[in-house]
């Protein structure tokens, strides 16, 4: 039977092999393994296809391969290396850079998220699964652990898979019935929860009853949510808290944070910290800064440069997280900082006729900056800029865009997603 070596991994993380002027995509390889493979599906310029056996396995291959934790069939150094390497092959190939990358692993490579998302179903046989998708596709597979949800958060989440077994139906994924469909665990770095069950239709969450059945010495708060528009989407518009405070209060180099259900903030406490120390690091002394951020959130980074800088003005998209900004930097005693509704492409050209800035930070989402954006930042006479991204392709799309304008300073590489094939980047730029 003709074996494979696998010379790659993508970033759907397949093994990669060639032969015959072929390419083949292989589910369950990794780097350095020789492989048959089975299951073979023809595409237009790439074949897919599974291991069928690893007949020589990969010197970087270790125990604990699941299907939860895609890449822990690879050592994490060398998963750690392949990520690095991707980000500086995105540089080389579409900036034109080769670059030095400053380089920080993950400290913790199971149980780090603050925020996890359990799917429900109803199985085959009518029975209540809760657990996770199984990749590519809408069948969940049910599981009691969870490799990197927060350990605090798995005792109790062992205990509601029993509550909700007991008492409600699994959703149905194809015809969108049934009662919950969701439970979404956040914590914070004291391991205090918030839980939120999302549902198509309004029931009834009896808390008595669940209180019953789980620890509730760390649970904060519980929400219910109705989500009966689209399963595309985690939340509905209406949220009705059943238990506790309105909010978590997340601590982020010194300040607290108020956290709701549906407050975007990365899903790795720990390393947000190196990440978000590692920007203000680039950003240098801001004493004497007007600082602009593009892309702001909460304020998280905003607002943690506002105790250095002379100000920070920020621009943020979702109206919610705006008003949870001023609530933030009213909470927190921050008077420098200003939050502005809108979009960044629609903001920037009045915001930066209005005041003259000494850096922007930008940390857009994964397709990176508007066109207009780039455009008015590279006219804008900004001496520094702080570019902190979560995809490699639009970052290196968006550097070689403002190639003639600034120049690369420093690279960082964070991994806030260990185990997987994400890998967080953070760009100094300044002014050529």
């Amino acid at each position: 039977m003709k074996e494979f070596y696998i010379e790659d991994m993508t970033s759907q993380l397949r093994g990669v092999a060639k032969s015959e002027g072929l390419v083949y995509f292989i589910k369950g390889a990794v780097l350095g393994d020789t492989v048959t493979i089975t299951n073979e599906v023809k595409k237009k310029s790439f074949i897919e296809a599974d291991v069928l056996q690893i007949v020589s396995p990969s010197e970087f291959r270790v125990d604990g391969a699941s299907d939860e934790a895609i890449l822990s069939g690879l050592s994490y150094e060398k998963e750690f290396e392949w990520k690095v390497n991707g980000l500086k092959m995105n540089l080389k190939k579409m900036a034109g850079l080769d670059v030095d990358v400053e380089e920080y692993m993950a400290k913790t490579l199971t149980h780090y998220r603050d925020n996890t998302q359990v799917k429900v179903a109803r199985g085959v046989h009518g029975e209540v699964v809760i657990g996770y998708f199984e990749e590519g596709t809408n069948t969940v597979v049910d599981s009691e652990e969870m490799l990197y949800m927060n350990k605090e958060a798995l005792k109790v989440y062992q205990g509601i898979r029993k509550f909700v077994k007991e008492n409600y139906k699994g959703y149905d994924w194809k015809a969108k019935k049934g009662d919950i469909k969701d439970i979404v665990f956040r914590n914070n770095e004291k391991d205090e929860l918030m839980i939120t069950f999302v549902s198509h239709d309004e029931i009834v969450i009896d808390i008595e009853k669940l209180k019953s059945a789980i620890d509730m010495s760390k649970v904060k708060s519980i929400y219910l949510n109705i989500n009966d528009k689209s399963d595309k989407v985690l939340y509905g518009r209406k949220f009705i808290k059943l238990y506790g405070d309105d909010f978590l209060s997340v601590n982020i180099l010194g300040l607290d944070f108020k956290i709701y259900p549906q407050t975007f903030l990365q899903v790795n406490l720990e390393m947000m910290d190196v990440l978000y120390k590692k920007a203000l690091e680039y950003l240098g002394d801001a004493s004497q800064m007007d600082v602009l951020e593009l892309y702001s959130g909460i304020g998280t980074i905003s607002l943690c440069a506002a105790k250095e800088a002379k100000s920070v003005t920020a621009v943020e998209v979702v109206e919610a997280s705006v008003k949870s900004a001023d609530e933030n930097a009213l909470a927190n005693g921050i008077k420098n900082a200003k939050f502005i509704h809108a979009k960044a492409e629609d903001a920037i050209n009045r915001v930066l006729k209005e005041k003259t800035y000494d850096a922007v930070i930008v940390d857009p989402p994964r397709k990176g900056l508007d066109k207009k954006v780039v455009d008015m930042l590279n006219a804008s006479g900004i001496e520094k800029i702080v570019y902190i991204s979560c995809n490699h392709a639009s970052l290196a799309r968006d550097i070689a865009l403002m190639s003639e304008v600034y120049k690369v300073e420093r690279v960082a590489a964070v991994d806030m997603f260990a185990r997987s094939g994400h890998l967080e980047a953070i760009i100094l730029l300044s002014r050529d």
